[in-house]
């Protein structure tokens, strides 16, 4: 690109890097790199070294060498340089102090290349080597994950696909969130050896294989599609391409290693004719970069020199800025070095006569024959010394104690806490500055803290389990908020969301099929639990177990804790939104119904569902392609242009709406790949519109720049028109209701806006959050019985904690940032009326076949007699019920300095076996109910001593017990739990718990309640059955029938006691005997019954 062609000028100065090696020899520059955030050129040697010169005069910046091989790749991020060799990965402040490192020793393979950063996330590198690819996490300098990597790699690149180049010349491409092969080409038949990408294009340069032994390089770039995963276009270039670089003009650039470098259009009608013609004057060309504005080039030679070229055609590269956002550094202060000294006989004896040189001193005249001077140490062999013990007061030994292997005694130092000794009054003034400022950044922090209402509240555990804690403080209504502690709990201002909408939720409720992982009929046992609650904290246990399980929840990470970076959990519920509105769309018109009271109403694509018509023009032959689609929400996307001028929320909304864009699709027409225009026309809108509002970090602060202003930016009243393919959008005054032969005009209220939290403090647990602000139905309150009590139409909701809120509150941006925002139409109600609640679980729901149908124990005789039809238990039955648990994960404690502990993450458990026994009848006694509920996910500890569960019991394959679904199990119990019988048990406020069943007060008697004295200790089973029955149970391992059979014989002896007046007494005389035996049952033989 010459200057008389007007695209560009070549730079006539040469630099350096540092000239020669270690050795005196000259050394290549093996990497060359433009910083993407400084103005700083960085240059890697064949020896190791790394050095900086500042853009553009070439002031060297910094210079060191931490590698001991050829630099192989160089990346930079915010706070430094990120470096690659061989053997070493290395991360740099742009001055030179280390901060990372990692050693090829430790990974056992040499490393190839590296993808910085990873999905957005700073904290995260890729690097691959010839068997693995690697996933390394800066922040916290530890190896996150290894996949293997059959062929090795050359280059990595990320799109929306994963793409690693292999040197055997296969490309692959991996999903970036599961890391799996989703597709492999074979791009050069001898190998890759560079590859670049942009935006949904990869491009490779390559070797192919000769008729013999030998290849040649391959005098095509190849491009490839990612989202066809098939090959583009190849561009010839005739000297065989060692590089190539995408432009941001839809240019290509390939480079050679003799200099020779050549410019074509893509988007061109001839994207293979190149369009200009160029030589560097540089022996062999060993690197090459572009700069992030992509108007510098920047080869590296082979020896030690690198050139730049200009692509502005008005300035030379000494006006190009690298960037165009990054500010020009200032060299560093040159230390100016210290004056040589001659060392010679003369400096030292200048007037001796007798003196013939100071070679003859001897160096170490009182050296024993194996020892050395310290100068003759060496530094490579370093050993790790420990400090001496400190010797222990004897005083402290007086009241010393052991708690779980450590011990806590009494400080025996005689002054007061807090008044510190002499030594330490000195610096009494810099204590008291020290601590002026650290309440002023805690006062700065607390000053930027959301409100308490909108942080994360962190469950704490007490001795009483979560039992303990005080749930009834955080929500004063009668609607029932979701626990927070069980994995993927982010879902739950989702959920709740959902829950307030009234068509789903009473479609949901009728819903039951057979499928066994079906979350439309989880839904709708969650939707129950919270309408019979009240007030009451609820659990998403059953539901989550289910989402886990769906393996396209899991493809697409909504299964993996996010990050505590914000971004992160936004993209997240983004992602869930999005997935179950698609998912419960599929499951509610491909699952058949057990009853169909619902019909053959599809309330997903009701409610949710829009039509428009996706238009791609071909801008070279004007051929145009048309395609009618639905969708169920749509995103906000924000334009820089838009973001300068300030546009409303409407006017944005509108451009998100129609979406118009240019990109490379494949023409039947022209037969190949070309550019295109995109464009998108609503032809229906939604009854309700779900908009995800913010999708990067920066559609986060821009929201955030929404909360000075004097009125609010969300509007709660919009109006859409379509007309003729044209759409309008305009904010309305509240009030304005449709008129009714307003054809194409739609008029939307604000109903739900779910928010993000972001609490810096360090007394925080979690400082990403979100919350949800929701506009409760008037039907909800009638629901609960409260119609009278309605003070407020919003409400907040933040897990279990929810309070009224007000329309200020829900508009104020300044403590949270939108993600998800629905939108209904003002006549919702009268267009779409709810469907009337009809229960699914009916008695033929009860005795539907076990879906488990190959199991093991099908030859072998059960272990209970099942219900019949005539014999069904009616309302008011004593049913006798017990449950068994096994652990899916260990629960996480921490000792505190007094020797308490405290929990900070509970075990999770799941359902294992649940019995229930008759409690009346011919068959009292007896069990009708003895399910083994098979688990699909890893099971940490089976809890034999407790449960009696063993491994191979829950496996179908193995098992001698009757093995169903929890989904069957949890029907059976919600059919007798509805008919109304009384359940019996001892500690049933666990058993229901895990069962994720909500059981009304006036149908469970807990023994473990009614024999337990206020403000005493709870009695076990065990103990109350060897005082008031002299029976022994549980004595090897628990048994689930045994168990409530004798808890059924302790509510009968409870009835006689009662009948006598004697309970009271009874009871006294248990607790008096049980601190005689501290709680333990006598194990020796022959000890007498106890006689109350």
């Amino acid at each position: 690109m010459n200057n008389e062609e007007g695209e560009g000028e070549e730079e006539e100065e040469m630099f350096q890097e540092d000239g020669e090696g270690f050795q005196g020899n000259v050394v290549a520059l093996t990497s060359f790199h433009y910083d993407l955030y400084e103005e700083l050129i960085w240059n890697g040697s064949e020896d190791g070294r790394l050095t900086s010169f500042i853009h553009p005069n070439a002031e060297r910046y910094s210079s060191f060498a931490p590698h001991l091989q050829a630099v192989g790749s160089l990346l930079s991020c915010q706070s430094g340089i990120i470096s690659l060799s061989s053997s070493r990965l290395f991360f740099h402040s742009r001055g030179g102090m280390e901060s990372y490192s990692y050693l090829s020793e430790s990974l056992h393979e040499d490393l190839s290349t590296i993808l910085f950063p990873y999905q957005d996330n700073e904290d995260i590198l890729f690097s691959a080597g010839n068997s693995h690819l690697f996933i390394f996490d800066l922040h916290h300098s530890r190896i996150l994950k290894e996949i293997p990597l059959p062929f090795g790699s050359i280059s990595i690149k990320s799109t929306s696909l994963l793409s690693v180049a292999h040197p055997n010349g296969l490309l692959s491409f991996r999903d970036p969130l599961s890391l799996n092969v989703e597709q492999t080409l074979q791009a050069h038949s001898g190998g890759i050896t560079y590859m670049d990408a942009k935006d949904d294009y990869i491009l490779t340069c390559g070797w192919s294989k000769g008729r013999s032994d030998g290849g040649f390089l391959d005098p095509f770039v190849r491009i490839y599609d990612v989202r066809t995963m098939r090959p583009l276009m190849n561009v010839p270039f005739e000297e065989g391409p060692s590089f190539a670089k995408f432009r941001s003009n839809g240019e290509l650039v390939c480079v050679s290693q003799d200099g020779t470098f050549r410019f074509f259009d893509l988007s061109s009608a001839n994207p293979e004719e190149e369009i200009s013609n160029h030589q560097i004057d540089l022996d062999v060309v060993v690197s090459f970069d572009m700069s992030p504005n992509g108007q510098l080039l920047g080869f590296g030679g082979a020896h030690g020199y690198f050139k730049q070229w200009s692509l502005d055609e008005h300035k030379s590269c000494q006006e190009v800025l690298i960037s165009g956002k990054s500010k020009v550094m200032e060299a560093p202060d040159l230390i100016p070095p210290t004056p040589q000294i001659r060392i010679d006989d003369d400096l030292f004896f200048p007037n001796s006569l007798d003196f013939k040189s100071i070679s003859s001193i001897t160096l170490h005249p009182f050296l024993e024959e194996d020892e050395y001077l310290v100068s003759h140490w060496d530094f490579n062999s370093l050993w790790s010394v420990p400090l001496p013990s400190k010797e222990i007061d004897t005083d402290i030994f007086s009241d010393y104690r052991q708690v779980d292997f450590v011990g806590y005694a009494t400080n025996p130092i005689s002054h007061l806490k807090g008044k510190g000794t002499k030594g330490f009054q000195r610096n009494r003034t810099n204590s008291n500055a020290v601590r002026k400022l650290d309440v002023l950044l805690q006062s700065k922090v607390k000053k930027n803290r959301p409100p308490k209402s909108y942080r994360h509240i962190e469950i704490k555990h007490t001795k009483l389990g979560i039992d303990g804690f005080d749930f009834g403080s955080f929500n004063r209504t009668y609607f029932a908020g979701l626990e927070n502690i069980l994995p993927n709990s982010y879902c739950n201002s989702g959920l709740q969301t959902m829950y307030f909408i009234p068509q789903l939720r009473t479609y949901m409720l009728n819903h039951l099929c057979k499928k066994e992982f079906c979350l439309s009929c989880e839904l709708g046992f969650l939707f129950h639990m919270l309408d019979n609650a009240h007030g009451i904290n609820c659990q998403a246990s059953n539901f989550l177990r289910c989402f886990r399980q769906i393996p396209q929840a899991t493809g697409l990470g909504l299964t993996e804790t996010p990050a505590d970076d914000g971004i992160s959990l936004v993209r997240l519920m983004e992602n869930f939104n999005r997935f179950i509105l698609e998912q419960l769309q599929k499951e509610t018109t491909s699952n058949r119904p057990i009853n169909n009271s619902n019909g053959n109403v599809q309330i997903i694509d009701v409610l949710f569902g829009s039509s428009f018509t996706s238009h791609s023009k071909c801008l070279s032959c004007k051929h145009e392609t048309k395609r009618d689609t639905r969708s169920f929400q749509y995103d906000m996307t924000y334009s820089d242009a838009q973001k300068e001028n300030n546009d409303d929320f409407c006017a944005i909304l509108k451009t998100s709406l129609r979406r118009e864009s240019h990109t490379k699709a494949w023409c039947e027409t022209c037969a190949r790949y070309q550019l295109t225009e995109q464009k998108r026309e609503m032809t229906s809108m939604p009854n309700m519109l779900c908009i995800n509002a913010a999708s990067s970090k920066s559609d986060m602060e821009f929201w955030k720049t929404k909360s000075d202003l004097p009125n609010s930016w969300l509007p709660i009243q919009i109006r859409v028109r379509i007309s003729n393919g044209d759409i309008t959008i305009d904010e309305q005054s509240e009030g304005i209701e449709p008129s009714t032969d307003s054809s194409g005009e739609y008029f939307y209220r604000l109903c739900t806006v779910i928010s993000h939290t972001n609490d810096q403090s360090k007394k925080s647990s979690k400082h990403s959050h979100l919350i949800a602000h929701i506009k409760i139905d008037d039907s909800y309150h009638y629901l609960h019985g409260t119609p009278d009590l309605k003070k407020s139409e919003w409400y907040m909701l933040n897990d279990f904690h929810i309070t009224e809120s007000n329309e200020k509150e829900v508009l104020d941006l300044s403590n949270k940032s939108p993600c998800v925002v629905y939108y209904k139409r003002i006549d919702l109600d009268k267009r779409i009326p709810p469907l009337p609640y009809v229960n699914p679980i009916t008695e033929d729901a009860y005795f539907m076949e076990n879906p488990i149908k190959n199991h093991a124990s099908k030859y072998q005789p059960m272990s209970f007699v099942p219900l019949a039809r005539s014999s069904m238990l009616q309302k008011g039955d004593i049913v006798a019920i017990d449950a068994e648990f096994v652990s899916l994960g260990a629960e996480e404690t921490e000792i505190r300095s007094d020797g308490s502990r405290v929990v900070i993450n509970p075990c999770h458990f799941s359902l294992a076996r649940v019995s229930s026994i008759r409690g009346q009848g011919h068959l009292k006694g007896e069990p009708f109910l003895d399910d083994y509920i098979v688990t699909t996910e890893a099971v940490v500890d089976y809890l034999t001593r407790y449960s009696g569960i063993v491994p191979g019991d829950l496996d179908p394959k193995m098992s001698k017990h009757h093995v169903t679904t929890l989904k069957a199990a949890y029907i059976k119990l919600r059919y007798l739990i509805d008919r109304g019988c009384i359940f019996v048990g001892h500690g049933l406020a666990k058993d229901f718990r895990i069962i994720n069943a909500l059981v009304p007060p006036h149908q469970i008697v807990d023994t473990v309640e009614i024999y337990h004295l206020e403000g005493q200790r709870k009695i076990s089973l065990r103990f109350l059955m060897y005082c008031l029955l002299n029976e022994d149970i549980q004595s090897e391992t628990h048994d689930s029938t045994e168990d409530a059979r004798a808890a059924l014989s302790l509510y009968r002896k409870y009835q006689e006691l009662q009948a006598e007046n004697q309970f009271e007494e009874i009871l006294l005389r248990i607790y008096d005997i049980g601190r005689q035996l501290k709680w333990q049952v006598p194990i020796e033989s022959g000890v007498p019954p106890i006689q109350l």
